[in-house]
């Protein structure tokens, strides 16, 4: 299936790079930054509790399954199908693959994929009662970035996961967690965000790219791990499959073309973290 580009954003970026032969400071034109507004609307719509079920989908595993359809009317029942097929009519999901009598839509890139990571931040902030000021996550973001300082993060991330468990948050798995951590990141504009890239056949779980024109002293990779309480007893197992996994990563030219690379084995029990680590 062949590739299609917003023609606005590559417009956008071809006029900033033929007035000043860089790549232009803000990726994001200021048009469709507009969008967040449109997504936040779009998620408002009819029954927002299904179409946060289609955000739980697009943001843990990047795709969501639907039928799409050819006409649709708010005057009469306007089902899941006709939500999905509204977001893709406005250029917030592509078409990725068809399934039999159904399509595979995903996000088209990553401007919009930053903008739905931000929206989804900020829906659990608004439905799970949330506390915290994106002014302390941008700091967090900019004492990692420049000191390899991890625990402000850390701690963000961890506090929002305590409220999410004491309302009792339904199906909370690592894909949650992920979605949190990146979403957090992506309020701050100092990092490419990469969720399970594939290099070299392999999967890592996030990592944290310079992004022009900030150069931060660092750049990173987490591996993160999430067991439920019950599963406390294979942290130990865990821990050294997941160091194992971060050594090979560590091996791969792409990877080892990187500067100034940070990377870390993060484990999860629960809402808290129990294991942080280095590895070198």
């Amino acid at each position: 299936m062949d590739t299609m580009y917003n023609p606005d954003m590559v417009l956008y970026y071809l006029n900033e790079y033929q007035s000043n032969t860089i790549a232009p400071d803000e990726l994001i034109d200021t048009n469709i930054s507009s969008d967040y507004g449109k997504i936040r609307k779009l998620f408002a719509l009819q029954d927002p509790f299904r179409n946060s079920q289609v955000l739980d989908e697009l943001m843990t595993s990047g795709e969501t399954i639907a039928t799409l359809t050819n006409q649709y009317s708010f005057e009469r029942d306007f089902d899941r199908d006709d939500f999905v097929s509204l977001l893709f009519y406005s250029g917030l999901i592509s078409i990725k693959d068809d399934l039999l009598d159904a399509l595979v839509f995903s996000i088209p890139n990553y401007v919009i994929k930053s903008l739905y990571r931000a929206f989804f931040v900020d829906y659990i902030k608004t439905e799970q009662n949330l506390t915290f000021e994106t002014a302390d996550v941008k700091s967090s973001i900019r004492a990692l970035a420049q000191h390899n300082s991890i625990e402000p993060y850390i701690r963000l991330v961890e506090n929002s996961l305590k409220c999410l468990f004491n309302q009792d948050f339904k199906k909370f798995d690592e894909k949650y967690i992920k979605a949190l951590f990146v979403g957090f990141a992506s309020l701050s504009n100092l990092y490419f965000i990469k969720s399970e890239p594939e290099i070299e056949k392999k999967y890592p779980d996030i990592i944290f790219l310079h992004r022009p024109p900030f150069f931060p002293k660092y750049q990173f990779l987490f591996e993160l791990k999430y067991l439920s309480k019950a599963g406390e007893k294979t942290i130990k197992t865990q821990e050294k499959k997941a160091i194992e996994q971060v050594k090979e990563y560590l091996t791969f030219d792409e990877i080892k073309s990187l500067k100034n690379l940070k990377a870390y084995v993060l484990i999860f029990l629960g809402s808290e973290v129990k294991v942080i680590k280095e590895i070198f």
